[in-house]
């Protein structure tokens, strides 16, 4: 069932060539749901593109439109949903004469992006929708979170679902006992293309499994093993953040945080005689402030981690909806790093990342 795949913070090309085309007229649908929920909806745009000069195609860019359709939200529950596009494509000659039938293009589009050394309309699969070191479709990874705490797994349902039968995934507890394993049906819906894991502080890995057609024999796909951080003397901290597949990952910050606040305003004079009785108060302001308003920052240290975090550290810089849970309380936050050093195991034995942010938000109540 695998389908096409828009991360829409890039730009997608779709290309239309006849050796008589005119102009293509492109139909877009943009919709939740089944696949075919939305096929005979209202087109969200209609293009219209004619050739250059000598030319035999058009070309239409279409990233910048799906991406207005598609909100990443986040209150603390992982639940973020990519959406169908539905491209219908008429090719028309000088004469207005359709040319050929209708072509039909679908894809899930996601607010994620691709890399420039990718090149253009980049496809690429994954079971597990968080960046790997290894290129390799039966990878792993090893991601951290602070001893007793839960991480979430974003998992791409889809590639997951190679046979279109369905897919499982087995979840081991530190324990060494068996594992829990559950089942995920096979679907076209949209809203169930992400699907979030919660590992509970009693897991410490999990496998995605492609189910076996009939008799078949089941495949591993890939492998998420996770690690306890020690136990330290300064708040657990953890951010989340849309990230380079469209899909919400969590990073956990554990050592010192530091937090402070910036402030500005305005000021003016004011004239404070009294020529009444030609007196002044010397407890009234003189200089007088207004608008005050300040934004808190906050600076975050992963603490000791692995060589994996470069890759997300790079994503959670890029990233444009970044949240962190504080204190069991989530608050939007604005990254404010602009250039960290890439940490190999070749040059450093110690990994900690150090970043800046601000809370998205005046501290002052201003919302009218």
């Amino acid at each position: 069932m695998s389908q096409n795949r828009i991360k829409v913070r890039s730009p997608y090309y779709l290309k239309y060539t006849d050796s008589s085309l005119s102009y293509v007229e492109l139909k877009l649908r943009i919709y939740s749901g089944s696949q075919t929920s939305g096929v005979s909806g209202t087109p969200k745009y209609t293009l219209k593109k004619y050739v250059r000069g000598s030319d035999t195609y058009v070309v239409f860019e279409i990233s910048e439109l799906i991406r207005d359709y598609i909100e990443v939200e986040f209150d603390g529950t992982h639940n973020n949903d990519p959406v169908w596009l539905y491209a219908a494509a008429e090719k028309y000659d000088s004469s207005d004469t359709k040319i050929g039938l209708t072509q039909n293009f679908y894809a899930y589009c996601y607010d994620g992006f691709t890399l420039f050394e990718e090149g253009i309309n980049y496809q690429t699969d994954t079971p597990v929708f968080i960046s790997d070191r290894v290129d390799n479709p039966a990878s792993e990874l090893t991601i951290y979170r602070p001893s007793g705490q839960v991480i979430v797994i974003p998992v791409n349902v889809d590639k997951s679902d190679t046979n279109a039968t369905g897919w499982k995934y087995k979840l081991f507890p530190s324990d060494g006992g068996g594992s829990t394993d559950i089942s995920q049906t096979s679907t076209d819906n949209s809203t169930a293309q992400i699907k979030y894991i919660n590992l509970s502080s009693i897991y410490n890995k999990v496998e995605i499994w492609d189910e076996p057609q009939l008799l078949g024999t089941p495949s591993l796909l890939y492998t998420v093993y996770i690690e306890d951080l020690p136990c330290n003397k300064h708040e657990n901290i953890k951010v989340t953040f849309c990230n380079r597949w469209g899909a919400l990952q969590d990073l956990w910050f554990t050592a010192r945080n530091i937090q402070s606040i910036k402030v500005k305003g305005e000021n003016y004079k004011s004239s404070m005689i009294d020529f009444s009785t030609l007196t002044y108060s010397t407890t009234e302001h003189q200089q007088q402030t207004f608008n005050k308003q300040g934004v808190e920052e906050i600076v975050l240290n992963t603490g000791l981690v692995n060589e994996d975090y470069s890759l997300w550290i790079k994503e959670l810089l890029l990233s444009e909806k970044v949240w962190m849970n504080k204190g069991g309380t989530t608050y939007p936050i604005t990254i404010t790093s602009s250039n960290i050093a890439e940490k190999t195991s070749v040059n450093n034995k110690a990994f900690n990342y150090s970043i800046k942010a601000q809370y998205a938000f005046d501290k002052v109540q201003n919302i009218r």
